[in-house]
């Protein structure tokens, strides 16, 4: 086989075996970084948001808040629909919860005893959304009837006042 014939011949072989491959890589089923490593799509930003209604409460009431998650389409952000968050109170379990078309959800967790607090929403992400967390901190008190002064407390007689 002459020289020109041999070229001729592995042009050809080339060119079918680019053509081949070019729907693949068009696909980005096999497309390789620099590296050699197979190139993953980056999953989407994810925005969460959470805030509570009140950070001071009265034993036997409960912690109420909104959250809304949301993930990034270009450049708007848009309502995660369908999300799985999950929503502890000091490190124990209090709820499971899935946003509405809005990417919203309401957080209520009844905390049993006085003290300091925190809830915690989180969204584990999956193969196309990023992870997202938020925690607010309050505070559960004892029954306050909001009333300061003694003068109405049975047993309690008021300071008299100094005469002059």
């Amino acid at each position: 086989m002459t020289r020109s014939k041999l070229f001729a011949s592995l042009a050809v072989v080339a060119l079918i075996g680019g053509a081949l491959a070019a729907p693949a890589l068009a696909r980005g089923d096999h497309e390789k970084g620099g590296n050699g490593h197979e190139k993953k799509a980056h999953p989407a930003q994810t925005r969460m948001r959470f805030k509570l209604e009140d950070h001071s409460i009265v034993l036997g009431e409960a912690a109420m808040g909104d959250v809304s998650l949301q993930t990034r389409t270009g450049k708007e952000w848009a309502p995660l629909a369908g999300a799985t968050l999950a929503i502890v109170m000091d490190g124990g379990d209090c709820a499971s919860l899935i946003t509405d078309a809005d990417g919203k959800a309401m957080v209520v967790c009844t905390p049993m005893a006085d003290g300091e607090y925190q809830v915690k929403v989180s969204y584990a992400g999956d193969d196309t959304h990023r992870k997202a967390q938020r925690a607010q901190g309050f505070t559960v008190g004892a029954t306050d009837d909001g009333d300061d002064d003694d003068e109405d407390e049975p047993g309690v007689m008021p300071s008299p006042s100094p005469t002059m």
